[in-house]
């Protein structure tokens, strides 16, 4: 290291060098000739006494020339007297105090530029001549005090250097494809060019372990960053703790070990190397990979102890490459940039990688001969410089201040020769141009230079964080330049303030006032996001608050415009429907206005103002009132043509158009707003401004939901296909499209009051219901109008326009369920539940609207099914007509082929082109027809193989089988069966029937046995006892009861006759106790199922005819025997009560009937038993008597 006495310097060693020194020489000697002789030998003792201890005459000397000047000053200041001359002469005292208060600055300059640290830049205007005279310019100092400056500065060579390097990243290493598990690090060593050393160098390469210099402490944990503020001493990077450093030339850095992986390698580590020689001392960086293998112990081979390891753990470190790097190549501003690795040994040219460093030479802090400049200093330099700019961009009338070459080449050199890192030299230039941009000048300070210094520091300062995990805990600015820049950016803001008048209206929101307002607060917001901030300052809020000031006077005049538009028009006789009309635009027009913007409201967030929050709540005073103002005169406007359809349904367009706009803007209000502030406001009641306009609108869509329904099927040509075969004509979807759109318009309307929902609800489904049988009535009206209904005799065939007739009334009608989730009516009946507190308020209601689709679907259900009647009808003249052999040939199997035809052909038709809802019911009308025809002709045979036909086209056995089948089938079997039979069955029937009927005729009792005798035959006892109750049946109230016995059917009475009690004269409750005998009856006749004793009760008359007055029947298989022990009087007695028999339309006695004409047995039967059917005279008694009263008169 060179000492003080190889720096000095005379007047010949300085002309004879090249350069800017003799340059300077030279135009400092030009100078000297004009001098007196005196001044020169003054010069002379000068410089010579510099040469002999710098140190301390220079300070002397300097403190000396500074007092003279400014007791100078200050008796020029004090001899003046005049105003002008004084102010004047201040001005002139003041640019001397600055002045001399950046004159070590200023000599700082120029020591920089005169000594580079590093190689000059030899281009031409930015030459450190060139640089020189730039700086004189800007700090506009006098021609002899700068070469005063100059003649100092030039001997005052910096003694001691420092090389700054941060090591980055690697890439495109040749060891990560050749290696994948592995560990990498660097070494840095600075070495002289004229003394290395091979055996040094061998070393590194071989292994970096081997080292003896190598740092115990690799972590850069224990190298402090650098900092303005700290002593050298602590600045040093990982040393051995026995050597210093600045003693240990070959001392080895180490970068922390990073693990393998296919990305880059990232350390950003940062070390400082003294030099020595900056002509001769290269910097070496080398990277070594690190491998861990076991190998055995070779050189003992004894038994290992437990607790002992049994192999050895050696790290192995391959090298991967270097670069050599001279330090007088690197620029005086520094380096950034990307070196190639190659390999130590072989083919050195064959590149190895690539290193990211960054290099920089600087003065080293705290030596005796200098000390590193701030960068407080670099702000003040900086900030001569954009003013000097400043002036020059106004003189030359530019618009934006942008630093020459020659500036900016200074303030590197400077930063980077007082170790000021490039972070802070970003923040002091953003901070010089907020300070210029607060000024008077700020015009020329354009927002793009602004956001690029601001860039700059942003990007500088996400270079800092790149693998550095430890970066964003520690702040790596002083708190003097962290001041600077908060004091900057405070005042910035408040200028900013100031001029929020000229910016555009803040509402309505737009793309391009947005563009302009980013333009112009997009810098404050990029300054209030830095983490330079404590979280209790809050720079920005006055601006906050000017903000939301000028957003809330925007908003006021937007609206006051909007709304003064409403009734601005022609004079009319109703405006209201002129300004609902217009209110409604203001309303969807703020709507719009409020929807949210992302890039609105990020960029309002980050002046804390809630953008949207402040547009709703500004808005709502004056549109509500507007809003109430007009539905009030709409309601007046209602009432007062309510009898007029047309105005009505004009009007209940607007408003429910008006009503759509707020509900969408509450819509955009409920997403900005908290639960608290929803109720504070006014806007939240909106539904009850349109309570009355709610009757109008059901009624608007009661009109013209039954207007549609007329007018299509009025127009109804075209169908629609629901399948390849199943159609639809255009009435039947019109008519359900009129049906969803009143649906939907009512969920889009979502009334939220219960009760006036629920009434909505209910008219709306009582609307859709009516509309629907409306349908149906329409289409049955038409189908009169057509003769559909008229009886013909022609061929009928089934067609497509009938099968659309029906899918279209069956498609209205299915609709009607769907309106239970359409209407939402359990959420509506839950809701007035909720209100009422009783829940019993919303289970009525939906039984009320259940009613009315009940009853609406039952009369469409009656239309359809009379409709497939009438289909079945008039296919029963065909089916009739091909059933003619069947009559005739019963017998032949091939009888009933054209009937089967008939139906297959027409039931084909109907299963393809009917829904799958009607086909069910239009077969099983089909078979009544069918049983019908069976029933009314007789018809025998066949009729299961035509049941097997209804089954197999679909019908279920238990739909065949039921209703007018069994009576069909019974029918049949009936006829099947002979005449005694018949006779057998009714009269089987009528003992079985033993219940009390409804009309009480009084009852009979009787004792009633059988005694068997010869020949298998039996003898039947019967007593007769008494009856009571009977009917009376003369004029007086009386009867003159007698009973008659006779076995039936009378085939098996044979020659026996009819046995007889005595008349008992005027009484109701005769006592006979008459005894009978029937003999020489069969005895198999006691167990022939209906074979009966039939006692009859008759009212004697005179000259008419006797009176039926009751019957019943015994089962003769019911007889008790008697034995010789045993007689009819020890019998218990039988107490029957009487019953009337009706005429019979079906059964036995129906086929007994249609047989008379043929049968004589049938013929007497039906006359005998028609004797008594139409001989029941009406009782003429006025006492009533009860089931029970014959009873308790035995």
């Amino acid at each position: 290291m060179a000492d003080s006495s190889s720096i000095s310097l005379d007047d010949k060693s300085l002309s004879s060098r090249g350069g800017v020194f003799a340059r300077v020489i030279n135009r400092l000697s030009g100078r000297r000739k004009s001098l007196s002789s005196d001044v020169r030998r003054s010069f002379r003792r000068t410089r010579k006494a510099y040469s002999l201890d710098q140190g301390v005459l220079r300070a002397n000397l300097e403190l000396r020339a500074s007092q003279e000047r400014f007791l100078g000053i200050k008796r020029r200041l004090s001899r003046e007297s005049s105003a002008p001359t004084f102010v004047q002469d201040r001005r002139q005292s003041d640019a001397y105090l600055n002045y001399y208060e950046h004159e070590e600055i200023y000599r700082g300059i120029l020591r920089t530029l005169l000594h580079p640290l590093g190689a000059p830049d030899h281009h031409i205007g930015v030459r450190p001549g060139d640089l020189i005279d730039h700086i004189q310019e800007v700090f506009e100092v006098e021609r002899d005090d700068h070469e005063r400056f100059l003649r100092d500065e030039i001997r005052n060579k910096p003694r001691q250097l420092l090389l700054g390097v941060r090591v980055v990243e690697a890439k495109d290493l040749e060891i990560q494809r050749q290696q994948k598990d592995y560990k990498a690090y660097c070494l840095l060593q600075l070495t002289s060019a004229l003394k290395k050393s091979n055996r040094s160098s061998s070393s590194l390469c071989r292994s970096a372990r081997s080292s003896p210099k190598n740092s115990p402490k690799p972590s850069p944990k224990t190298s402090p960053k650098t900092s303005p503020k700290i002593p050298l001493g602590k600045l040093s990077p990982v040393r051995s703790s026995n050597a210093s450093p600045w003693r240990d030339r070959d001392k080895v850095m180490k970068t922390q070990t990073v693990a393998s992986s296919d990305q880059p390698l990232y350390w950003n580590e940062e070390f400082h190397i003294k030099i020595s020689e900056m002509l001769t001392d290269e910097l070496q960086v080398y990277i070594f990979t690190q491998e861990t293998v076991s190998e055995k112990s070779e050189k003992t081979k004894k038994l290992k102890g437990l607790f002992k390891r049994n192999d050895t753990d050696k790290i192995l470190d391959v090298n991967g490459g270097h670069v050599i790097i001279p330090i007088r190549d690197i620029p005086v501003q520094g380096i950034d940039d990307w070196f190639n690795f190659y390999p130590v040994s072989g083919d050195k040219s064959q590149q190895v990688g690539k290193c990211h460093l960054q290099l920089s030479l600087s003065h080293v802090q705290g030596s005796q001969y200098m000390s590193l400049f701030s960068a407080e200093d670099y702000h003040l330099v900086s900030s001569q410089l954009h003013r000097f700019c400043l002036q020059n961009v106004q003189s030359e009338g530019k618009r934006e201040v942008s630093l020459p070459e020659k500036s900016r080449k200074i303030l590197d050199i400077f930063g980077s020769a007082n170790r000021i890192s490039t972070l802070s030299q970003s923040i002091m230039d953003l901070t010089v141009l907020l300070e210029l941009a607060s000024g008077s000048d700020y015009e020329s300070i354009s927002d793009s230079v602004l956001h690029k210094a601001l860039t700059n520091v942003q990007m500088t300062w996400m270079a800092k964080q790149v693998g550095d995990e430890a970066f964003a805990e520690r702040m790596p600015l002083s708190d003097a330049e962290i001041c600077v820049y908060r004091t900057a950016t405070r005042n910035y803001i408040a200028a900013i303030s100031e001029r929020l008048d000229k910016l555009p209206c803040l509402f309505p929101p737009s793309t391009e006032h947005l563009a302009i307002l980013k333009s112009k607060l997009g810098i404050v917001v990029d300054l209030l996001e830095m983490d330079l901030w404590d979280s209790t300052i809050c720079p920005g809020e006055e601006l906050t608050e000017r903000l939301t000031r000028k957003l809330q006077d925007d908003i006021k005049e937007w609206l006051s415009i909007n709304l003064s538009s409403v009734s601005e028009h022609e004079f009319i006789k109703d405006p209201v429907i002129t300004e609902c009309t217009t209110l409604t635009e203001v309303v969807n027009n703020l709507t719009s206005h409020c929807t949210q913007l992302g890039v609105i409201t990020k960029f309002y967030n980050s002046f804390n103002i809630k953008y949207y929050r402040i547009v709703i709540l500004i808005t709502e005073n004056l549109l509500v009132k507007e809003l109430r103002h007009q539905m009030y005169e709409m309601d007046k406007y209602q009432n007062k043509y309510h009898y007029y359809p047309e105005n009505i349904t004009f009007s209940s367009r607007i408003t429910l158009q008006l009503y759509f706009a707020v509900r969408k803007y509450y819509d955009v209000v409920k997403e900005y707003l908290k639960q608290r502030d929803l109720f504070r406001i006014s806007f939240s009641h909106y539904q009850t401004w349109f309570e009355n306009s709610l009757i109008f609108w059901l009624q608007t869509f009661k009109t013209e939901c039954m207007a549609r329904v007329e007018k299509a099927l009025e127009i109804d040509k075209d169908v629609v296909l629901v399948t390849s075969l199943v159609k639809f004509s255009n009435s039947s979807v019109d008519t359900l499209s009129c049906f969803a759109k009143i649906t939907e318009e009512w969920n889009q309307i979502d009334f939220q009051m219960p009760d006036l929902a629920m009434m909505a609800v209910t008219k709306i489904t009582d609307m859709i219901c009516e509309g629907a049988g409306m349908y149906a009535d329409k289409i049955h009206r038409l189908l009169e109008r057509n003769c559909y209904y008229d009886d013909q005799q022609e061929q009928f065939d089934v067609t497509d326009r009938l099968c659309i007739t029906l899918n279209n009334i069956e498609h209205v009608r299915q609709y009607l369920h769907e309106l239970p989730e359409l209407l939402n009516w359990h959420s509506v009946a839950e809701s007035l539940s909720l209100k009422h507190e009783n829940p019993l308020i919303g289970k009525q209601s939906l039984k009320t609207l259940k009613r009315l689709i009940s009853t609406t679907q039952c009369d469409i259900s009656l239309k359809s099914k009379y409709l497939l009647r009438e289909i079945g009808n008039k296919m029963k003249v065909n089916i009739e007509q091909s059933m003619k052999n069947l009559r005739k040939q019963p017998e032949k199997p091939s009888s009933i082929d054209e009937t089967l035809f008939y139906l297959s052909t027409n039931l084909e038709t109907l299963n393809t082109r009917l829904m799958t809802s009607i086909y069910p019911q239009m077969l099983e009308d089909l078979w009544n027809v069918v049983l019908m025809i069976f029933d009314h002709q007789l018809l025998v045979g066949h009729f299961k193989s035509l049941s097997a036909f209804f089954i197999d086209c679909g019908m279920s056995e238990c739909t065949v089988k039921r209703g007018q089948y069994k009576q069909v089938m019974e029918r049949l079997e009936l006829n099947s069966m002979t005449s005694e039979d018949l006779m057998l069955s009714y009269f089987d029937n009528l003992a079985q029937s033993v219940q009390t009927p409804t009309d009480f005729l009084g009852s009979l009792a009787v004792k009633v046995a059988y005694e068997e005798e010869t020949r298998n035959n039996v003898a039947i006892h019967i007593k007769v006892l008494r009856a009571a109750g009977l009917p009376g049946l003369d004029p007086t109230g009386f009867s003159d009861p007698y009973v008659t016995i006779n076995i039936r059917p009378h085939i098996l009475a044979g020659s026996q006759k009819t046995k007889r009690t005595p008349v008992i004269y005027k009484t109701l409750d005769p006592t006979f106790n008459t005894d009978f005998v029937f003999t020489s009856i069969p005895q198999y006749y006691l167990k022939k199922k209906g074979a009966v004793l039939l006692f009859s009760v008759y009212d004697f008359d005179q000259l008419t005819a006797d009176d039926f007055a009751g019957e019943f029947a015994i089962h003769l298989d019911t007889l008790h025997k008697l034995t010789d022990n045993l007689t009819v009087d020890s019998l218990q007695a039988i107490i029957l009560p009487l019953k009337r028999p009706k005429l019979e339309k079906h059964g036995p006695f129906q086929v007994l009937t249609e047989r008379q004409p043929r049968d004589k047995v049938a013929k007497y039967f039906v006359s005998e038993r028609l004797r008594v059917i139409n001989n029941q005279r009406e009782r003429t008694d006025k006492i009533k008597y009860s089931a029970l009263c014959g009873f308790f008169h035995f």
